[in-house]
């Protein structure tokens, strides 16, 4: 068995008895129906980006859905095998003029991955998680069967109010309440429900331009002190570089000033104007340095470089 299928991204290795690459939804659903009538665990398995340790296999079979990567985009929307990646999506999508709004860090990531995991990424500071962009799914249950949900289609079972933790963003564990639908009980899973073999997921239009920028700060609080002066705006991105991270930056980016002890990544769609305009620096975020970058989606381009620096 090819090692690369018994660990990821972390480094992590297992173990397996049997690897199966399914060729299509039928083969899935009869690994899983026989592995389920022998009481074998199934490890399935996508791109391997994560660094968790979430795919890698202790025992059992191990079962690639690589070749499920079918991408069919539409008008909003566009249908995708699980084995297809993230890049495939979004270059697919730009194309026609959209994108997929989630942006989990790794783009070599594989759709079922993110959906299985919930992912989220740069983006979600907006757009949110992967749940949220879920349509339908089709998902290959332990016992073989294959079950085709579509987005408010009520679970039936009967699901206990359970508290929710008092944070902004959180993924562990199945998002039960009363009234959920199966495609919010299956995104997030990790595989411990079915084995998803195809997606549809909502498409969104391309903005003509984007504002990418990074501002630098002196000490984190200058930093924190930004992002709430900032978020009201509802920027398509807002995203903390630490002390440490900034130190292993420099030796590729010199123009990193060498007093910056944080920053923050900053995507939006506005006119660059009306977000300069908007742009409210807290007293205590002494001289921020930036360096912001437009770029023209549909061609491409991307301006010179504009630094900013404010008082």
């Amino acid at each position: 068995m090819n090692p690369a299928y018994l660990e990821d991204a972390s480094g992590y290795r297992g173990s397996a008895e049997k690897l199966v690459v399914a060729a299509d939804e039928n083969e899935v659903a009869d690994v899983l129906r026989e592995a389920s009538r022998g009481g074998i665990p199934v490890t399935v398995v996508g791109a391997g980006t994560g660094v968790t340790g979430g795919r890698v296999a202790q025992g059992g079979w191990v079962l690639s859905v690589e070749k499920l990567a079918r991408v069919e985009v539409q008008d909003g929307r566009a249908v995708v095998g699980p084995g297809a990646l993230l890049r495939d999506l979004q270059a697919a999508a730009a194309r026609t003029g959209q994108f997929y709004a989630p942006d989990p860090t790794e783009t070599a990531a594989s759709l079922g991955g993110t959906i299985a995991t919930n992912a989220s990424g740069s983006r979600s500071f907006r757009y949110g998680d992967t749940r949220r962009h879920v349509l339908r799914l089709r998902v290959a249950l332990a016992g073989g069967r294959v079950m085709d949900v579509r987005r408010g289609e009520p679970v039936d079972f009967e699901v206990p109010a359970l508290p929710v933790p008092p944070t902004t963003k959180h993924t562990a564990g199945y998002p039960l309440r009363p009234g959920m639908d199966w495609v919010d009980l299956f995104v997030g899973s990790e595989g411990t429900l079915g084995a998803v073999v195809e997606a549809e997921v909502r498409l969104l239009p391309a903005p003509k331009e984007l504002l990418a920028g990074v501002v630098f700060f002196p000490d984190d609080e200058a930093a924190v002190d930004a992002v709430e002066s900032w978020r009201p705006a509802r920027p398509r991105m807002l995203e903390y570089i630490d002390e440490p991270s900034l130190g292993l930056l420099r030796g590729k980016f010199r123009e990193i000033p060498a007093e910056a002890r944080a920053a923050i990544l900053v995507e939006d769609d506005r006119e660059i104007d009306a977000w300069l305009d908007g742009w409210r620096i807290p007293a205590r975020s002494s001289r921020p340095r930036g360096l912001l970058r437009r770029r023209r989606i549909a061609s491409g381009f991307a301006s010179s470089a504009t630094r900013c620096r404010r008082r």
